[in-house]
């Protein structure tokens, strides 16, 4: 009898170690950075990415999307697609407003529903941050405009001066 109730408990602590290693969330900070679009999977057939498209998440909850797009002179070109916020916790993912799908496989892997297809984006720890900067810059010039931009700097700046 007690070997059969050992058995069972360490055949319990066996199945409780092997739900807690298959179970590990990846930390949300981890979502900060640069990523790129590498394939995508619709039903059982996985495609490679035949575009380039880079999301930006910033500490501060700014996201930001772009299409990298090589022109026939061989310059590139950024092509804006949003600008907002996004909000990662808890597993619950939300950027510009819209829910999302998103699983932060590990620190430099992520994949998320879109459409109809999932899609695979990996992490550029190495991208130049002056580089980021432009891309977040386009993209918010692109989705709110100069004239929005501006109102919000002077906004915040402008009442130091009128001391």
């Amino acid at each position: 009898m007690k070997t059969r109730l050992r058995m069972l408990v360490l055949v319990l602590i066996c199945f409780s170690c092997a739900l807690n290693s298959m179970s590990q969330v990846v930390c949300e900070k981890e979502l900060i950075g640069v990523w790129v679009y590498t394939k995508y999977q619709v039903r059982d057939k996985v495609f490679s990415n035949d575009f380039s498209s880079i999301k930006i998440y910033g500490a501060d909850g700014e996201y930001c999307s772009a299409q990298v797009q090589r022109l026939k002179s061989g310059a590139y070109k950024i092509i804006p697609h949003d600008y907002g916020r996004y909000i990662y916790r808890n597993g619950e993912y939300t950027e510009c407003g819209r829910k999302g799908n998103l699983n932060l496989v590990s620190s430099t892997e992520f994949n998320g529903e879109w459409m109809g297809r999932i899609e695979f984006w990996e992490k550029v720890p190495d991208f130049p941050a002056e580089l980021k900067g432009y891309i977040v810059e386009e993209c918010k010039k692109a989705v709110l405009g100069d004239d929005v931009i501006y109102q919000q700097m002077i906004d915040k700046y402008w009442i130091n001066y009128k001391k």
